[in-house]
């Protein structure tokens, strides 16, 4: 689940610049300088730039917080730069949690906010969630997706603790209502998770990896392999849970060689590239 969150925290970085809240982050400035800082962190070849300048959105938008406390979209912002923050660049697992903690706090407010059948989503059975799931439409796959990537992220943080680990399902049929509404959303990133989703379970305890492997091929399909996260968890969950050392060093080759340079994708590209090093080079050791 790190991985998926890693793979997906600078395009939410990139999201927030656009969201209507963030209006207030740039009052002053045009929406096509918006838009373009936004690609211009995403087309960035060095990530450790992009992890400098982070931390002082972050302060702008605590204080932005204190003075807008009932603003939903910008509570939404406010989650995904810290949920971002958290999946990219803290290691540190005790600030990474506290990181979540805040991500998916304002997640749960702004989406409050935004429809009141999700309130207090977090403590609800299972069947008032998917209740509440259901009623809404392919408009609301935004907030959808925003509070599932929150969530999470903040799963993932406190994935030593069981109380957190049974809220899985409720994650999981958030993705599932988004696959439902808008497949494509986000170039197919919730492929992406519920190819992990579907590799958390061996096969001999009832898991069913083929099924993740048709997410992560599905993700590859619809981002045209622009996004190399798709093979790199693709190799990590699916081929290494199969024991699948050709695949996998096929896959890691690909993402290796190919050209990392894409409007959009460069950043997540080159951190794609760095992490499937890493996997090639831990491979003997798990093969």
């Amino acid at each position: 689940m790190n991985c998926v969150r890693t793979s997906l925290a600078l395009l939410l970085v990139a999201a927030t610049l656009l969201l209507p809240g963030c209006q207030l982050l740039v009052s002053r400035i045009s929406n096509d300088l918006a838009e373009n800082l936004s690609v211009a962190i995403l087309s960035n070849e060095d990530p450790r730039i992009v992890e400098d300048g982070i931390p002082a959105y972050l302060i702008l938008i605590d204080a932005l917080m204190l003075q807008n406390q009932t603003n939903a979209d910008l509570m939404l912002v406010a989650s995904q730069l810290n949920g971002s923050y958290a999946a990219a660049f803290v290691s540190d697992l005790e600030r990474r949690k506290a990181f979540t903690i805040k991500a998916r706090e304002f997640a749960f407010a702004g989406a409050c906010l935004k429809e009141k059948t999700l309130c207090e989503i977090g403590s609800l059975p299972f069947e008032d969630v998917q209740l509440a799931v259901e009623s809404l439409d392919v408009h609301d796959v935004p907030l959808l997706y925003g509070l599932a990537s929150a969530w999470a992220g903040w799963l993932e943080a406190h994935s030593d603790d069981m109380k957190a680990i049974v809220q899985l399902p409720k994650v999981r049929l958030l993705i599932e209502r988004i696959l439902e509404l808008d497949e494509t959303y986000d170039n197919g990133a919730p492929h992406m998770y519920m190819g992990v989703f579907e590799s958390l379970t061996p096969p001999s305890l009832g898991g069913r990896p083929e099924v993740a492997r048709k997410h992560f091929l599905k993700a590859i399909e619809i981002s045209e392999s622009r996004n190399l996260f798709a093979k790199v968890l693709y190799a990590q969950n699916y081929a290494r849970m199969m024991y699948d050392r050709e695949l996998h060093d096929a896959l890691l080759d690909e993402v290796i060689e190919a050209d990392p340079k894409l409007p959009g994708y460069t950043l997540q590209n080159v951190i794609a590239q760095q992490m499937a090093q890493e996997l090639k080079s831990s491979a003997d050791e798990y093969f």
